[in-house]
């Protein structure tokens, strides 16, 4: 992946990402840019991840630095269940953060390391509460001032309709968040816990064309006969216009000020496999 040259139009210096990956389609390599710019490499830009049997990520090898005059590369390695969830993370410093799950699968708790044992996993504990529908209701983190008592003010909760819709959230210092819904399960507005409001207008494909503010400012969406994006206006009545070639695919995206003056033009170009391979402006 080449990125837009540091120095401006023109240059040749332009930032090259590279990605590697095996048979499986598995990333295993990441090369990034030099980072000083030299064209000589003086700590390793490479990122390499090793993967198990059943293809999850075992184990990340960071780029290297400089430890005490000793080139290190920093490891986090994971471990999994049966069922392929992450039991536990350890990071370079060997501190180790725990999950553990019900049986049906769902989060239970999380254990961060403990920041006074190096190498320790035995810190704050944040647990989750589900109901028998499967949505999350209660989140009680980890005792916050350290004295050993919980207290509600770490405690999060979550409220559901009876379509199991998430109708509203008290946060830890008591806030709470409320949501509305029409008919179609579409989500119309979003008061928080400071009484702002923000309202949103669908048309009749259930496509959101309209998201009004609580000081009454309005970020409209239009859309083409297929469904594609073709202009987005902000609440500043900036836009953005959008073009899609027959395989809708976006290939060029101009950007207009208030004033409706054309200030930038992004073009993008795929490859017949529809991956992107070229994006341009004209900085």
């Amino acid at each position: 992946m080449r990125l837009p040259d540091i120095d401006g139009p023109g240059g040749d210096d332009q930032p090259v990402y590279v990605e590697k990956y095996d048979l499986l389609g598995n990333l295993v390599q990441r090369v990034e840019p030099d980072p000083d710019g030299s064209g000589t490499t003086y700590v390793s830009p490479v990122t390499d991840y090793q993967y198990d049997r059943m293809d999850r990520v075992q184990k990340i090898l960071g780029a290297e630095v400089d430890v005490g005059g000793t080139p290190t590369r920093p490891e986090t390695r994971f471990g999994y269940n049966k069922a392929d969830q992450t039991l536990k993370e350890v990071d370079p410093l060997n501190r180790e953060t725990r999950r553990s799950y019900d049986p049906l699968g769902r989060l239970e708790s999380m254990t961060l390391p403990d920041p006074a044992v190096v190498g320790g996993s035995n810190g704050a504990v944040t647990t989750y509460e589900w109901d028998a529908a499967g949505n999350l209701v209660e989140i009680t983190e980890a005792d916050p001032d350290g004295s050993g008592t919980q207290y509600s003010s770490s405690i999060t909760t979550h409220v559901y309709d009876t379509r199991n819709r998430r109708i509203s959230t008290t946060d830890p210092r008591g806030g709470v968040t409320r949501f509305s819904f029409d008919a179609a399960g579409n989500m119309l507005s979003l008061t928080d816990a400071e009484q702002n409001t923000t309202r949103w207008l669908l048309d009749n494909l259930n496509r959101p064309i309209a998201e009004t503010n609580e000081l009454g400012d309005t970020r409209s969406t239009f859309y083409d006969g297929v469904g594609n994006v073709v202009k987005i206006v902000d609440r500043n009545a900036r836009a953005r216009e959008f073009d899609h070639d027959p395989l809708h695919r976006m290939t060029d995206e101009r950007w207009y000020d208030d004033t409706g003056a054309l200030v930038r033009t992004i073009t993008h170009v795929y490859n017949d496999a529809d991956e992107l391979t070229d994006a341009s402006d004209p900085d």
